[in-house]
């Protein structure tokens, strides 16, 4: 039997030893501890930099350095962008391949990075990013099918114009909405949050019939004769303000809700 190397630390032989063990081991960590271990063996470094991370809660404040040292990262909190970010072929870079991308209140999200981001993305959080504009558009993103776009105002021209139809997921909570909203394109819609806003009769009659679960919780008015009955898959309902008491088809029946808040 060869004699086992004492001066290798027991870390260095479970990362770099054994790609399941090491799989195993790098779904205990984050980002933030890869650093560390990439100081401690040149073997370990290597295991690092193949791990497909989808770590979305660590803040990245270097895009590009951070793409560098994680090649093959699939997912990322990224907390600050310099101006006019996407203007350069490395920036472009630094994000292409990301799958899910969380820049929630990143002040430099502009309409010009998100022209950029790559349409392999599935999984988007803009919320509160207060540049975008209502000329920002996601339509390119082909793959997305979840989009968090709340406090922003990209739909208050375009409305759902702006959306792919390959969204199955959407919050746009605190968005001020066009007022010819139209949301029928969405035809794989699943789960739709629009909390403390503003939708008009045409815009709730437009609601997809996919929809499973639906959050109107503090939607400022409930329009005149508006109804949800035609959303047949419905089974879970936020409540919004008059819809117990408008018409009576106002709501799907209680027995095909799981639950009315």
């Amino acid at each position: 039997m060869a004699a086992i190397d004492d001066t290798v630390p027991a870390l260095v032989r479970v990362l770099a030893g054994n790609s399941v063990t090491a799989a195993i081991i790098a779904a205990c960590l984050n980002t933030a501890d890869t650093r560390p271990l990439r100081r401690l063996h040149a073997a370990v470094a290597g295991v690092v930099e193949a791990v497909p991370w989808v770590d979305t809660g660590t803040p990245v404040v270097d895009a590009v350095r951070w793409r560098a040292a994680l090649p093959a990262a699939v997912g990322a909190r990224v907390a600050q962008l310099p101006p006019g970010f996407g203007d350069l072929p490395a920036d472009v870079a630094a994000l292409s391949g990301i799958v899910s991308l969380n820049l929630q209140g990143c002040a430099g999200v502009t309409d010009s990075v998100i022209a950029h981001l790559p349409p392999c993305l599935r999984d988007l959080n803009v919320f509160r990013c207060g540049r975008l504009t209502s000329s920002a558009t996601f339509v390119h993103l082909s793959g997305l099918e979840v989009l968090n776009c709340g406090a922003t105002s990209v739909l208050s021209c375009a409305g759902a114009g702006a959306l792919p139809r390959s969204l199955t997921e959407l919050r746009i909570d605190q968005c001020e909405v066009a007022a010819t909203a139209d949301f029928s394109a969405l035809g794989t819609l699943r789960v739709l949050s629009y909390t403390l806003g503003k939708l008009r009769r045409a815009g709730l009659a437009s609601l997809p019939p996919s929809l499973q679960e639906l959050d109107l919780s503090m939607l400022e008015i409930w329009p005149r004769g508006a109804s949800l009955g035609h959303l047949s898959q419905l089974r879970q309902l936020g409540d919004a303000a008059g819809v117990h008491r408008s018409d009576a088809g106002a709501a799907p029946p209680c027995r095909q809700l799981r639950r009315l808040c």
